[in-house]
């Protein structure tokens, strides 16, 4: 029982990286978008530097339960300043919507 347990955490982790690379590509993207509002780049940029310590301390599962939590506050910071603001781009609030969900999605089978 106990492997299938590690098995299960190791998927986990390995999804997890994969949402982590989508959150640092959603980042990059908004990076070279032109015109968005004031603010939007600091709360992106740190949506993007918890996806990049998710990457660096995976080590324990304490840490991945901890560090996803913390992701995920920061999605949804970033998901309401996209909507509440019209001038980040369509196609990027859907990315970053797409991003958003995907987080709260392995956060869910991480921590529950």
């Amino acid at each position: 029982m106990e492997s299938n347990q590690n098995r299960n955490i190791e998927m986990d982790r390995e999804n997890f990286k994969a949402v982590c690379n989508f959150v640092r590509d959603t980042e990059s993207k908004a990076k070279t978008t032109e015109n968005t509002p004031e603010g939007f780049d600091a709360i992106m940029g740190e949506f993007g530097d918890k996806a990049r310590e998710m990457l660096e301390n995976m080590s324990s599962d304490t840490d991945l339960r901890e560090k996803v939590i913390e992701l995920e506050q920061a999605a949804d910071s970033v998901l309401r300043f996209a909507k509440e603001n019209s001038d980040v781009p369509q196609s990027l609030q859907t990315q970053i919507k797409e991003a958003h969900d995907k987080v709260r999605e392995v956060k869910t089978k991480i921590v529950h």
